[in-house]
């Protein structure tokens, strides 16, 4: 199961450094809504281009400010249910964040455990059942309306990200995935994300 977007804008800053807007090899459309109690609605259609397989999410969330953190509980088209949590500022400029899921076709229980720090550039770290994984991102804002991201990590690979916004409430990311240890072999990926918000 895809782990949905995260559906918050509150506190965000430091690890939406490191979703691009999209996933490469998947066309993906977002769309998302806030109630008037603030919670978060959302779904997401998923497209992949080398399993050609459609998936979906459902997610409800909503933003604790008393303790400065977001719950936000998902179901996907393939039975799996999910939870996630976000700790935003725990330590000055440090966000944690704790995801899992469970699978009730298989019995799987993955989970992971994130800490970011950064501010316009970020450093992440994400442990999971594989191990450690480390990264870095950037963002640079250009214009009013696009923004171009990039992500890295230490074992080579490199994804970039360019979003437009088309109109409020409508953005358009494309985004692609290099392995910068097979550059010449392949193994590079694309992808489109469509978001509406309301």
């Amino acid at each position: 199961m895809e782990a949905p977007p995260a559906y918050s804008d509150l506190g965000r800053h430091i690890l939406d450094l490191f979703n691009l807007g999209c996933d490469p090899g998947l066309i993906r459309l977002d769309c998302k809504s806030k109630t008037r109690d603030a919670v978060e609605l959302g779904y997401s259609s998923v497209f992949g281009l080398e399993s050609r397989r459609f998936t979906g999410n459902v997610s409800v969330g909503r933003y604790l400010p008393v303790r400065d953190m977001n719950v936000t509980g998902r179901w996907a088209t393939d039975g799996a249910l999910g939870a996630r949590v976000d700790f935003y500022r725990l330590v000055r400029g440090v966000d944690l964040t704790f995801d899992a899921a469970f699978y009730p076709t298989t019995g799987n229980k993955p989970a992971s455990a994130r800490a970011s720090l950064g501010g316009p550039s970020g450093v992440d770290a994400q442990c999971d059942g594989c191990g450690l994984v480390m990264a870095l991102a950037t963002r640079f804002q250009w214009g009013a309306h696009s923004t171009l991201s990039a992500t890295g990590t230490f074992n080579g690979f490199l994804g970039l990200a360019f979003s437009h916004v088309l109109s409020p409430g409508v953005k358009l990311t494309l985004c692609n995935s290099f392995n910068l240890n097979t550059l010449n072999s392949g193994g590079h990926a694309v992808g489109i994300g469509l978001e509406f918000e309301s």
